[in-house]
């Protein structure tokens, strides 16, 4: 079921960005449409990325990887990378995620100091190329959200 705002609550890019924010953070994807789950896929994807790393972002959302695996995921967060046009995001992903993810689960399951440094050179090397974009996704993200934000929300007029 789609959250109600009033139109004056999305007068502005900010405010859209803020109230869409809030209604993915809330939304529950698995009961929500295609597009709802595309938005939050992205929104998690950067919010996890510029908070901890791909690092942080890894650990957030290893249940979701190992449930689907990690080509399929990679492979769907590139494709809604592409579509809301953050380009160089998506081939980032398509290019280090398997990779990383591949180097954590190996770390997972068998701690030694060589595949530590060998997983950190990885994430350094992914979060470095991401810091690179100069916070793109950010400008990319928002044009996202003015063009969905009817389609998640409904907006209803002020009394």
């Amino acid at each position: 079921m789609k959250q109600i705002r009033k139109r004056s609550q999305l007068a502005t890019n900010d405010q859209v960005w803020n109230v869409m924010l809030e209604v993915l953070a809330e939304g529950d994807a698995d009961h929500s449409g295609l597009l709802f789950r595309e938005a939050k896929t992205v929104v998690d994807f950067y919010n996890e990325v510029e908070s901890g790393g791909h690092e942080g972002f890894l650990n957030w959302k290893q249940e979701e990887i190992e449930e689907v695996g990690s080509v399929h995921y990679f492979n769907e967060l590139a494709q809604v990378l592409y579509k809301i046009g953050a380009l160089e995001y998506a081939k980032l992903e398509l290019e280090m995620g398997p990779k990383i993810w591949s180097l954590f689960v190996q770390l997972e399951k068998t701690y030694t100091e060589e595949k530590e440094e060998v997983f950190y050179q990885a994430i350094t090397m992914a979060d470095n190329q991401y810091e690179q974009l100069h916070d793109k996704i950010s400008e990319y993200l928002e044009a996202y959200f003015l063009d969905i934000h009817t389609q998640i929300i409904d907006v209803v007029e002020d009394e």
